[in-house]
């Protein structure tokens, strides 16, 4: 009997264990993470103060708050490459700010162009619950470079830098990318991935505000199983949220409720949007 017992308690943890870690920070199923674009950093053409950019920054994360939306992302003009101490710093206090401010939204840094450890330092500095990081288990070329991102180097830097909370959501052959190895699967690619600890798959398509394929996030959610998320990366909208959604388990959306890619939030959109969702929870 204490035999039996013990297996059942095993198996009970251990299925806990295993739960997805999405369900950890976010109450709702299917959350939505709007992202809010930050033009007019220091060292940038356009740049005016930081009380603009930080006033800019909340805003709209109220928007998305107000309207139901889950989790916000905050990320940099992607023509930082590489990210720069400026755009560090001032990221870091938006963050901050953001995080005073939020009441239920759920907060995430993303430092384009590619440089999750500065998401991680900036989350650790602030609180925010997790990064984004476009590049984590395959070779790619991306602008004209190379990136032979290694899963071990952003993992061991959260151990070391005390940030295992936060959690890593990682693309696997992410949009405006090219696969060096032309044979990899996208299965593969995601089992690389989830090898390398990250904490959900992140699915695009070719470019932002195109879709991922129904077939292949069919293929990323069949690779992850039950107990890992897929997170819509690109493209999802009113008319397709529903579909797409059905299959994964979350979405990125920054496009469809923009006046554009990059571009700053429309609260109407924002409804509309949110409004298709909750049809389909």
């Amino acid at each position: 009997m204490f035999k039996l017992l013990f297996t059942l308690l095993f198996f009970v943890s251990a299925h806990a264990l295993a739960e997805p870690k999405l369900a950890q920070i976010f109450k709702n199923k299917k959350p939505i993470i709007g992202v809010v674009n930050l033009p007019n950093l220091p060292g940038q053409k356009n740049f005016t103060n930081m009380n603009e950019a930080v006033a800019n920054a909340l805003s709209e994360m109220t928007i998305l708050e107000e309207e139901g939306v889950d989790g916000v992302i905050f990320e940099n003009p992607d023509g930082d490459i590489p990210s720069n101490p400026e755009t560090i710093a001032a990221m870091t206090v938006i963050v901050t700010k953001a995080m005073q401010k939020a009441k239920t939204i759920v907060v995430g840094v993303e430092v384009l162009w590619h440089d999750p450890l500065a998401s991680l330092a900036i989350a650790k500095a602030t609180g925010a619950k997790f990064i984004r990081t476009d590049f984590f288990a395959d070779k790619m070329m991306a602008d004209k470079q190379l990136i032979n991102e290694k899963p071990k180097r952003i993992t061991d830097y959260r151990t070391k830098i005390g940030a295992d909370n936060v959690l890593i959501l990682a693309d696997v052959q992410v949009k405006y990318g090219v696969m060096i190895d032309k044979n990899k699967t996208m299965t593969q690619s995601v089992n690389d991935a989830l090898a390398g600890k990250c904490d959900a798959v992140v699915v695009t398509g070719r470019k932002s505000g195109v879709p991922p394929e129904v077939d292949k996030v069919k293929e990323v959610k069949a690779a992850t199983g039950l107990d890992n998320d897929v997170v819509l990366g690109s493209g999802t909208s009113v008319e397709n949220v529903a579909e797409l959604l059905s299959i994964a388990d979350a979405a990125i959306v920054g496009t469809s409720i923009s006046t554009k890619t990059g571009g700053v939030l429309v609260r109407e959109k924002v409804r509309a949007y949110m409004d298709a969702v909750k049809k389909l929870r």
